[in-house]
């Protein structure tokens, strides 16, 4: 015998088996309502298992009547039984029911392995009045809005320049106004964000000022170009060149 104190149980308890799993609260209620289970007494809910506990009220003594009555008796199309809860060791758990593991198999698998997707990480930016100023790159505005990074490059070098990069940033439109002007049959204007950065090659009797004083105010496509030196607020290193038409 175990050294565990047994747990005891109430006495006005009863355990009721095989019971349809679709029993409710009400139905239970209903079979026991002479035994007035439904005014102070508890009724719990029937298990997947089928199975429930029955709590009469306290004015009900002979529970060995209802076992009698109640054991093998139809109800809803089973034979239900009855019996008083065996009591529990103190201390004594519930079993666990565990599946095992499953390893996956160390075969090579026909499927091709997909890469996990990493978002790449934003650059980090630095004030602007901290930010470095470019010994070569100028700042350029107050660009036609149809003007592309070849139409710069020819126009700078046309002045003389060495050009070793130019980026004009073009505007995005939504894929719903692309989509409605397609179907409209309209035809789809690229246009630029109104400025660019021109990198030069800067002779050692010059300096990137030099250039933006020479160029400030010339007229570009009937507009007055504006100049300024580049400002790199990027908190990063090792930037390559890259002509940017989009």
């Amino acid at each position: 015998m175990s050294s565990n104190q047994e747990v005891s149980v109430p006495t006005n308890k009863l355990y009721v088996g095989n019971i349809e799993y679709s029993t409710t609260k009400a139905e239970l209620k209903d079979l026991f309502k002479d035994y007035e289970i439904f005014k102070n007494g508890k009724t719990g809910k029937p298990k997947a298992k089928g199975y429930v506990f029955v709590t009469f009220n306290e004015s009900v003594k002979d529970l060995d009547e209802i076992i009698s009555k109640f054991t093998d008796y139809e109800f809803k199309d089973r034979k239900i039984y009855l019996s008083r809860p065996a009591p529990r060791e103190e201390g004594e758990t519930k079993e666990i029911k565990t599946k095992p593991i499953e390893t996956k198999s160390t075969e090579t698998s026909s499927k091709p392995v997909k890469k996990s997707f990493k978002p790449q990480q934003s650059k980090e930016k630095i004030p602007f009045e901290k930010g470095t100023k470019s010994t070569d790159t100028v700042y350029l505005k107050n660009l036609d809005f149809q003007t592309n990074a070849k139409e710069l490059r020819t126009f700078f070098t046309e002045e003389g320049e060495e050009v070793k990069w130019v980026s004009v940033p073009f505007k995005r439109l939504p894929g719903f106004v692309l989509k409605k002007l397609s179907s409209q049959g309209k035809e789809i204007e690229k246009r630029n964000k109104g400025y660019a950065f021109i990198r030069f090659k800067i002779n050692e009797d010059e300096s990137i000022e030099d250039k933006v004083s020479k160029y400030q105010g010339k007229l570009f496509k009937e507009r007055e170009l504006q100049l300024s030196v580049a400002v790199d607020v990027r908190n990063v290193e090792g930037e390559g060149d890259e002509e940017d038409e989009e």
